[in-house]
């Protein structure tokens, strides 16, 4: 596999050659990695497709800022790479690096991105925020540290801490589940999540029948499709 620079490099022209593509139904590039010459969309879809961009490095919210629709934002960086000599060495850096990410670091992150979208003559809010959620617990304060606990020895293998700030997680009743997504959406923009059983977390994952029944009423007249 070539190295991780010469892999954005190579994503990058794939993005630029899939936007124009989208955007105007014919693609030309003369790059390094990707050439295309008079490319047409075919066949003509009934409506353009969306671009989604997976990632959380500075250049992938920069790359998704200047091309995508929809950002699956992953974790932030300044908690630890995403590297190893194995997958599951990359699977854990990831594991960890989400479960230390908070709302918060969410909130300073998407500013590359719609800076990003700015500078490409793109709006600021041309990109949607999509995460994954990986884990729910339902039930008391005590119910949510004992998880939390669970979850910091057993999935992240980090010192024991509060995990409600990542949101990547959701704790306690259905309300505060939906108060919690409600509030994402206002600090980052999220727009999509996707509950998921993924991340090693063999114990209680996310329950997506569950939450459809108890969490998404309550979420009223708030757009956030599952």
């Amino acid at each position: 596999m070539p190295r991780f620079a010469a892999r954005m490099d190579r994503l990058e022209e794939v993005l630029r050659l899939a936007r124009e593509l989208y955007d105007t139904g014919l693609g030309n590039l003369e790059g390094r990695h990707v050439v295309a010459r008079d490319l047409p969309l075919s066949p003509v879809p009934d409506r353009a497709p969306r671009l989604l961009v997976g990632g959380g490095s500075d250049r992938v919210l920069r790359m998704a800022g200047r091309y995508a629709d929809v950002l699956e934002l992953h974790g932030d960086p300044r908690h630890g790479k995403v590297a190893g000599a194995t997958m599951a060495d990359v699977r854990h850096g990831d594991v960890a690096r989400r479960a230390l990410t908070t709302v918060e670091d969410l909130a300073d992150r998407i500013e590359l991105v719609r800076a990003a979208a700015v500078e490409a003559g793109r709006p600021p809010d041309a990109v949607s925020v999509s995460t994954q959620i990986w884990y729910t617990a339902y039930g008391s304060s005590q119910e949510v540290r004992a998880a939390e606990e669970e979850l910091c020895a057993q999935w992240a293998r980090i010192p024991t801490q509060r995990l409600d700030r990542s949101p990547y997680l959701l704790f306690g009743s259905p309300a505060q589940m939906a108060e919690a997504l409600c509030e994402r959406r206002e600090r980052y923009g999220l727009e999509r999540i996707a509950l998921t059983g993924e991340g090693g977390i063999r114990s209680a994952p996310a329950d997506p029948l569950r939450f459809c029944r108890e969490v998404l009423p309550l979420l009223g007249t708030v757009d956030l499709p599952v």
